[in-house]
C-alpha cells in the first residue's frame, strides 16, 4: 500500500509511517529519506514473497511420492511390458508411414569369369589330293559334321555374348512412390494410430492396477500396525489388573480362580499380538519380494494417500472410463482395418523411375534415365481377403461384448462399494458410540475401585471389551479406506491421488 497526505502529520509507506517534517524540507534535502523508506519497502515485500514462495513449496513438496516407491513401480515387470507394447505401437505406427513414403534402391550389376570350359567342334581329317600342275599331292582336310551357322549359335556364340559383358558393372538408382491405392496406406495409418493410443492407456492401466495393489498393502500393514499398538496398550493395562489380582490372592484377599482367569486374559491378549505380528511380517515380505520396498515406503505412501484423499466415495460413469475409451478405440481401428482390407483388392498404380550409369570400369558418360508407370490388380487370392474381412468383423463383434462387459461391471462394482462403505460407515458410528459406554463403565470402575472393593479381574475384562471395540473400529476404518481406494481405481482418479504420472514414452 502507498498513501501520501501532505496534509496530515504523516506519511504512509508500505504500511510504515514516517513524520511529515521532511515534506517541508526541499526535494534534494529528504531524496535520501526517499530512497531509505523505498528499501525498506523493497525488504519487506521480498520478505513476504519469499515467505509465500516456501509455503508454496512446502505446500507442493507434501504428499509427494519417494524415489523408492514411483521406481518400484514404474521398473514392475507389468509396467515394464505395458510400456515395451506402446514403443511396438510408436514403431508400427513410424512403419506404416515409412512404407507411403518414396523407395529409394540402388542396385550395381556386373559379371567376372571364374573359370569354363566349351566344348568346340574341330572337325575331323580326311585324306584329299591336290593337283598342282602336272603333279598330284596327297594332303589332307578338315570336315566339320555342322555348319558355320550352327556352330556360331551354339557355345561359342553364347561365350561371345558373355565375353561381351565381362567385367561391364552398370548402377541403377531406382525411385518407387505410389499413385493410387485408394485410400489403403491411409487406412492403415490410421489404423496404427488408434492402437497406438490404446497401448498407452493401457500402460496407463497397468501402473494404476500397480498402484491400487501396493495401496492395498500399505493399507493392511498401516492397519496391522495400529492394531499391535492397540494390543500393546491393552496387554500393559491388564498387566498391572493381573498383578493386582496377585497381589490380592498372595494376601488372602483375592482367590485363585480370579488370578487364573485374569491369567488367561492376558494369555488371549498375547496369543492375538502373536497372531498380528505375524500376519504383519508376511505383508512385510511379500512387499520386499513383490516390489523390493520397506515398511517405511509402504507407511510414506499410505502417508501420502491420507492426506490426499477425497472424503467422499469417488463415482464416474462407465461410459467415460478410458477403458471404455480404448474399446471403442479398438472398435473404430478394426473399421480402418476392413477399409484398407477391401481397398486392397482394388488396381494399385505405382510410378516408377530408373536411373543407370553404364560401365563404372571405364566410364564414359553414358547413361540413361527411364520412367514406369506400374498397374497391380490382384485377380485371385485364394480367398484370403474376404477371411480377414470375416476375422476383423469377428473381432469387432469380440471388442463390442467386452465394451457391454465393462459397463455392466463397472455398475456392478461401483454399486457394491457404495453400499458397502455405507454399511462400514455405519458400523463405526455404532463401534464409537459402544466404545464411549465401555470407556465411561471403565473410568467409573477405574474412579471407585481406590475407594470401594472393585475386583480387578472385572476391570480387566472391560478393558478387553475395549480392545475389541477399538480392534473392530480400526478393521473397520481401514476396510472403508480400502473400499475409498478402490472406488478411486475403479474411477481411474487414484493416480491423480498419489501423484503417479506414466508421462511420455522413451523408445
Amino acid at each position: 500500500m502507498q498513501k501520501y497526505k501532505v496534509r496530515d502529520r504523516t506519511l504512509r509507506f508500505s504500511h510504515y509511517s514516517f513524520l511529515n517534517e521532511y515534506l517541508k524540507q526541499p526535494l534534494y534535502a529528504y531524496a535520501k529519506h526517499t530512497a531509505i523508506i523505498a528499501a525498506l519497502s523493497c525488504l519487506v515485500h521480498g520478505a513476504s514473497a519469499q515467505a509465500q514462495t516456501d509455503n508454496a513449496s512446502t505446500s507442493h513438496a507434501t504428499g509427494v511420492l519417494s524415489e523408492a516407491v514411483r521406481l518400484a513401480l514404474f521398473n514392475h515387470p507389468e509396467v515394464s511390458e505395458a510400456n515395451a507394447r506402446v514403443c511396438q505401437a510408436i514403431h508400427r505406427l513410424g512403419l506404416g508411414r515409412a512404407l507411403r513414403r518414396p523407395q529409394v534402391n540402388l542396385t550395381v550389376s556386373g559379371s567376372q569369369q571364374l573359370f569354363d570350359r566349351i566344348r568346340q567342334d574341330e572337325g575331323r581329317r580326311v585324306p584329299t589330293t591336290i593337283k598342282v600342275g602336272n603333279q598330284t599331292i596327297n594332303s589332307y582336310k578338315t570336315v566339320h559334321e555342322r555348319s558355320e551357322k550352327d556352330r556360331a549359335a551354339g557355345a561359342k556364340h553364347r561365350q561371345f555374348k558373355r565375353l561381351e559383358k565381362e567385367g561391364v558393372y552398370d548402377a541403377t538408382v531406382s525411385v518407387r512412390y505410389n499413385l493410387i491405392d485408394w485410400g489403403s496406406s491411409k487406412s492403415d495409418i490410421e489404423a496404427k494410430k488408434l492402437q497406438h493410443k490404446v497401448s498407452q492407456i493401457d500402460a496407463k492401466g497397468t501402473l494404476s492396477e500397480r498402484s491400487f495393489q501396493l495401496l492395498t498393502t500399505s493399507i493392511r500393514l498401516a492397519m496391522y500396525d495400529e492394531l499391535l499398538a492397540e494390543h500393546k496398550r491393552a496387554e500393559a493395562q491388564v498387566a498391572e489388573q493381573i498383578a493386582s489380582v496377585q497381589a490380592r490372592v498372595e494376601s488372602g484377599v483375592g482367590r485363585v480362580s480370579d488370578l487364573r482367569a485374569a491369567k488367561l486374559i492376558g494369555l488371549d491378549l498375547e496369543i492375538a499380538a502373536s497372531r498380528l505380528q505375524s500376519q504383519r511380517e508376511q505383508v512385510i515380505e511379500s512387499l520386499d519380494i513383490d516390489l523390493g520396498l520397506s515398511p517405511g515406503d509402504a507407511k510414506h505412501l499410505f502417508t501420502t494417500y491420507m492426506e490426499r484423499r477425497p472424503l467422499a466415495l469417488a463415482t464416474v460413469e462407465a461410459t467415460q472410463t478410458e477403458k471404455a475409451h480404448a474399446l471403442r478405440l479398438q472398435i473404430e481401428a478394426v473399421d480402418f482395418e476392413q477399409r484398407q482390407i477391401k481397398t486392397s483388392k482394388y488396381m494399385r498404380i505405382d510410378g516408377v523411375l530408373d536411373a543407370t550409369v553404364f560401365d563404372l570400369r571405364d566410364y564414359e558418360d553414358e547413361y540413361e534415365l527411364v520412367g514406369k508407370l506400374e498397374f497391380k490388380m490382384p485377380l485371385y487370392d485364394g480367398g484370403a481377403a474376404r477371411a480377414r474381412l470375416r476375422e476383423a468383423t469377428w473381432r469387432q463383434s469380440e471388442i463390442k461384448a467386452s465394451l457391454d462387459k465393462l459397463n455392466r461391471g463397472h455398475g456392478n462394482e461401483t454399486s457394491r462399494n457404495l453400499l458397502r462403505f455405507e454399511e462400514l460407515r455405519k458400523e463405526i458410528g455404532e463401534q464409537t458410540e459402544r466404545l464411549a459406554e465401555l470407556e465411561a463403565r471403565l473410568n467409573s470402575l477405574q474412579a471407585r475401585q481406590g475407594r470401594t472393593v472393585t475386583s480387578p479381574l472385572e476391570v480387566a475384562g472391560v478393558m478387553v471389551e475395549i480392545n475389541q471395540v477399538k480392534t473392530t473400529l480400526i478393521q473397520a476404518r481401514m476396510e472403508q479406506e480400502g473400499v475409498r481406494s478402490s472406488a478411486l481405481f475403479i474411477a481411474e482418479k487414484l493416480d491423480n491421488v498419489l501423484l503417479i504420472n506414466l508421462g511420455e514414452n522413451g523408445c
